[in-house]
C-alpha cells in the first residue's frame, strides 16, 4: 500500500515537472501583436496611398464609387497618334484627331490637280484668300494646304509647310491661328492646326531653341500662352531638360 502512495506521488511531481518546463502562452499576447502587424501594415499603406483609408469598409465604399460612377458615364476612347520626325522627342508630336475621312476625301481630289506645284504656289492660289475672309479651316484652304505639305515634306524638309507660312504671315500670326483651330469646334480645323503645331514645335527643336524662347514664340503676340499651348510647352521645357541638362556624375 505505502508502495503504491509512492509510486503515484513521484508520477504526480514527474508531470508536474514537465508542466513546468514548457513555456507558458498567453493567447492575448499573440492577439496584441497580431494588432500591432496590422497596424504596421495599414499604416505603410496609407503612406503609399496618400488619401486611402485605415478601414477595409471605408476602401470598400470607395471602390463601389467609383464602379457607380463608370456605370453612370460612358468613357469615350481618346485617339492618339504621333508623326515621326527624326531627332524630335515624339511628346512632342502627338495627335489626338485624325482628319476627317468625309473632308479628307474632296481634299485628296484636290492635291492630285495641283501636284507638281511649290508650296508658295499652294499657299497663293489656296489660301491667301481665304485668310481675310474666314475660311482659312475650309477643306480647300489651309487643310488641302497641310495635306499637300505631307507630300512636300519628303522633298523640301518642311514639316505641314510651317516654314513658308511663317515667311508669307509671320510666327505671330502662323500662331494665332493655330490658336483659332485648336479652340474651334469643327474636327478638320482641329486637325489641320493641331498638324500645323507638331510642324511649328519641331521647327523649334531642330533650331534648339532653348524653352524660353519656345514660350515667348508660342504667345502669339499675346501677353501669355493660350492655354491651348500650355500644355506642349511644359512638355517642351521638360524634354528640353532630359535632353540638354548635364548629368551630375
Amino acid at each position: 500500500m505505502r508502495l503504491q502512495y509512492l509510486l503515484v506521488v513521484a508520477l504526480a511531481l514527474i508531470a508536474m515537472c514537465a508542466d513546468a518546463s514548457l513555456p507558458v502562452v498567453n493567447p492575448n499576447v499573440l492577439l496584441d501583436r497580431s494588432d500591432v502587424e496590422t497596424r504596421r501594415i495599414l499604416r505603410a499603406e496609407k503612406t503609399i496611398g496618400g488619401e486611402d483609408n485605415e478601414e477595409r469598409g471605408a476602401m470598400s465604399n470607395f471602390a463601389n464609387k467609383i464602379a457607380k460612377l463608370f456605370k453612370s458615364k460612358k468613357v469615350l476612347p481618346v485617339e492618339s497618334m504621333t508623326v515621326a520626325v527624326a531627332g524630335v522627342p515624339e511628346e512632342l508630336t502627338m495627335l489626338t484627331k485624325a482628319m476627317p475621312s468625309e473632308a479628307m476625301n474632296k481634299i485628296d481630289k484636290l492635291v492630285k490637280g495641283i501636284n507638281g506645284k511649290s508650296l508658295d504656289d499652294v499657299y497663293t492660289a489656296h489660301v491667301m484668300e481665304k485668310l481675310p475672309v474666314g475660311k482659312a479651316f475650309a477643306p480647300e484652304a489651309l487643310p488641302l494646304y497641310v495635306r499637300y505639305s505631307e507630300e512636300a515634306a519628303k522633298k523640301t524638309d518642311d514639316l505641314f509647310g510651317v516654314k513658308t507660312l511663317e515667311r508669307e504671315l509671320g510666327l505671330e500670326k502662323l500662331v494665332k491661328y493655330i490658336e483659332l483651330g485648336l479652340k474651334s469646334k469643327d474636327d478638320l480645323a482641329f486637325a489641320t492646326a493641331e498638324r500645323l503645331r507638331v510642324g511649328l514645335v519641331s521647327k523649334f527643336w531642330k533650331e534648339k531653341k532653348i524653352p524660353t524662347d519656345m514660350a515667348i514664340s508660342m504667345k502669339g503676340g499675346n501677353t501669355a500662352v493660350d492655354k491651348v499651348n500650355k500644355d506642349l510647352v511644359k512638355k517642351y521645357l521638360v524634354q528640353h531638360n532630359t535632353a540638354y541638362t548635364p548629368v551630375a556624375v
